[in-house]
């Protein structure tokens, strides 16, 4: 995070707290600031990019993580299609699939599109 180096040290603790609780005024308290502080820093542009910045990072992560959980979770779906499964089980699991493979091919779709879009404008 590039703008974190003009940050203060209790302001980037209030980063932190920010992402760990999502409360301002715990996050206030675990800085060791006022609450009005904190508020008065997310309507500044370096410290509402710290956040945002940081927040990017955390999502980035987190979806490098479901990536490397996709195969077992797919194993385990894909178990419960299986002729042995009940039948419950083997309808929940078509579901899942089809309805995430809808949202797959939807996203996919919008993906195109905005990248179209992106070189018509250059």
């Amino acid at each position: 995070m590039s703008t974190s180096r003009t940050l203060t040290t209790r302001q980037r603790r209030a980063v932190a707290a920010l992402l760990a609780s999502g409360s301002v005024r715990q996050a206030a308290e675990v800085a060791g600031c006022a609450r009005s502080s904190l508020y008065r820093w997310l309507r500044e542009p370096e410290f509402a990019a710290a956040l945002t910045d940081s927040q990017d990072e955390v999502l980035r992560l987190q979806a490098a993580r479901l990536v490397s959980l996709l195969d077992k979770s797919l194993d385990v779906v894909a178990g419960g299609l299986e002729p042995g499964a009940g039948a419950v089980w083997r309808f929940r699991a078509a579901a899942l699939l089809l309805r995430h493979f809808s949202e797959l091919a939807d996203y996919t779709s919008l993906v195109q599109r905005v990248a179209r879009l992106e070189e018509k404008l250059r």
